[in-house]
C-alpha cells in the first residue's frame, strides 16, 4: 500500500505548477543597492549650511543641505539627489534627512543603482559644517547580501549592503 501512495504523491507533484521545470520568471527588480545611515545632533541652521560628501570607491559627489528650505517635520524625510557630472541622468546618490525628537537628525544616503558591485567596495559619507568641522564621518567596506527575487534561474541578481550607524 505504501509504494502506491508514494507513487501517487510523486505523480501529483509532477503536475503541480510549483514542480514544473519550464516555469516563467516574474519581473521583480532590485531595490536600492546600498544605504548608510547616521545621525547628528546640531541645530537645523547648522545642518542646513553643511556640505555632505559621499563616495563609492573613488567616485565622490558633494552637495549642500541648503536645497532643503525648511526643517522637515518630525519623522518625515526630505532630501536631494547628487549626480556625477559624467552621468547626470542617473543620481549617483540620494541624501535624505529626517527630524527626530531631541534635536537629532537622521542622515540616510542611498546609492540607488550600483553597477559592478563587489565585496570590498568602500562607501564613505562625510558631513562638515560651514566652519569645516566634521559632524559625521562614516566609512564602510561592503559585504553584499545577494538575492534573486524572481527565483534561482531568473534575473536579476541583486546585491544590497545596508549599514545603520545611528545612535539613540
Amino acid at each position: 500500500m505504501r509504494p502506491a501512495i508514494a507513487l501517487l504523491t510523486c505523480a501529483a507533484l509532477l503536475v503541480s505548477p510549483a514542480c514544473m521545470v519550464n516555469h516563467g520568471c516574474t519581473t521583480i527588480g532590485c531595490g536600492f543597492s546600498t544605504q548608510l545611515m547616521g545621525n547628528v545632533s546640531v541645530p537645523w541652521q547648522r545642518l542646513q549650511s553643511s556640505i555632505i560628501n559621499v563616495c563609492r570607491n573613488d567616485v565622490c559627489v558633494a552637495g549642500r543641505f541648503s536645497s532643503i528650505t525648511e526643517q522637515p517635520p518630525e519623522n518625515v524625510g526630505l532630501g536631494f539627489s547628487l549626480s556625477n557630472v559624467a552621468d547626470a541622468l542617473e543620481p549617483t546618490a540620494t541624501v535624505t534627512v529626517f527630524t527626530r525628537t531631541g534635536g537629532k537628525f537622521d542622515i540616510m544616503v542611498t546609492w540607488p543603482n550600483v553597477t559592478n558591485a563587489k565585496d570590498g567596495d568602500t562607501y564613505r559619507v562625510t558631513l562638515t559644517d560651514a566652519a569645516s568641522t566634521a559632524l559625521l564621518s562614516l566609512s564602510e567596506k561592503a559585504v553584499y547580501q545577494v538575492s534573486q527575487p524572481n527565483g534561482p534561474d531568473c534575473a536579476p541578481v541583486c546585491r544590497t549592503f545596508n549599514v545603520d550607524r545611528r545612535t539613540l
